[in-house]
């Protein structure tokens, strides 16, 4: 038995400044905004599965993202309403690596390897939104957005690349409903999503851990909720949601994929729950989840079948503060997050077991 260490050290910083309208009867409402994050990652590790001694890796990166922007709204008329967007976005890398290689890894094919490189993604991301009221208890819309996912740079290893960055479109057709006077509300909507240089994940045995983009992916879907509030301080509620993913354009050294479901993408999810919150402050809350049958890796050869997991809540709220016990997968439920094949062996991240503990919370 062999054991290998690996050392890393993260720090992230998050911080958004948002102003927005608060009259939901004006004749225009806003909101508007400044995000920024900065991630720092410092990491030791095996690159080439040569066990201890094969030398020393290093890994450190720097990631810096701002954030500029801006919604209205506008009522046309009693029944329609616009909405447009703008987020204007850029991301900074600077990723440094190295490896040293011991003489017994450069026996054995091992190479000196350093890079020291920057890069940035821009993006400008406009979204628009049309609804319409039918009554006071029924409403459809109609929802276009884009997004951006940053790319990233290689790693001092033999199968590591630069990756772009990913960008989709989305679109959402949807309709909510009230009835018996609020008792009980119903959600449903339907997705497509187009995504360009879509960011897969792929392991190679020979060079570590890289992410590859797909040329061309899409993903549709459906979702349906319903809420039923029987009296002031209980609330039953339920979720089910279908996605379809695959790939359409992803051909590269390692494989073609073309056809195949994109990974850790569900094909079922289902969602139960209960919540009751008292006049008083007690509150308890209970949520049964279900996830469908997952492919971890573009081959769709790594699979998982469908698992469930129960969490728990209950604790006292008044005012601006709070105190809870929770418990999170309380049946104990082994399952995977992620998983691909290692020399043709399988190798995976378990699942976050039972834990039970306590909470407290001051806004």
């Amino acid at each position: 038995v062999s054991m290998r260490e690996r050392d890393q050290e993260v720090s992230a910083w998050t911080q958004e400044i948002r102003a927005e309208s608060t009259d939901p009867d004006a004749d225009w409402r806003w909101r508007t905004g400044l995000f920024f994050s900065r991630r720092q990652s410092r990491l030791d590790h095996f690159i080439l599965g040569l066990r201890d001694w094969e030398g020393a890796n290093e890994v450190d990166f720097d990631q810096e993202e701002y954030a500029l922007y801006g919604e209205v709204t506008r009522p046309i008329g009693d029944q329609l309403e616009l909405s447009g967007g703008l987020r204007l976005q850029t991301s900074r890398d600077h990723s440094w690596s190295s490896f040293d290689p011991t003489p017994l890894a450069v026996f054995l094919g091992g190479a000196a390897m350093e890079t020291d490189a920057r890069d940035h993604y821009n993006a400008a991301l406009p979204m628009a939104a049309a609804s319409w009221k039918w009554s006071a208890a029924q409403r459809s819309y109609l929802r276009f957005s884009t997004g951006m996912q940053p790319g990233g740079l290689q790693i001092a290893s033999g199968g590591s690349v630069d990756y772009d960055a990913e960008r989709s479109t989305h679109y959402e057709l949807g309709h909510d409903s009230s009835f018996e006077d609020g008792l009980v509300a119903l959600h449903g909507a339907v997705f497509y999503t187009d995504y360009k240089d879509y960011q897969a994940f792929q392991f190679n045995p020979t060079g570590g851990q890289t992410i590859y983009n797909a040329d061309r992916a899409h993903a549709w879907g459906a979702e349906v909720e319903v809420r039923v509030k029987p009296t002031d301080e209980i609330e039953l509620f339920a979720g089910l949601g279908y996605t379809e993913a695959r790939y359409d354009d992803y051909e590269i050294a390692v494989g073609s994929y073309t056809g195949n479901r994109i990974a850790k993408i569900p094909e079922c999810t289902v969602n139960l729950g209960l919540s009751y919150r008292a006049k008083w402050g007690g509150m308890a809350r209970i949520d049964w989840r279900y996830i469908g049958d997952t492919s971890f890796d573009d081959g769709n050869r790594q699979n998982q079948d469908a698992y469930s997991l129960l969490d728990a809540r209950i604790g006292y709220e008044k005012g601006n503060y709070g105190i809870y016990l929770f418990g999170r997968n309380l049946c104990d439920t082994e399952y995977f997050t992620h998983s691909y094949l290692f020399f043709g062996r399988p190798a995976a991240t378990a699942g976050t077991p039972r834990i039970i503990g306590g909470e407290i919370r001051a806004t």
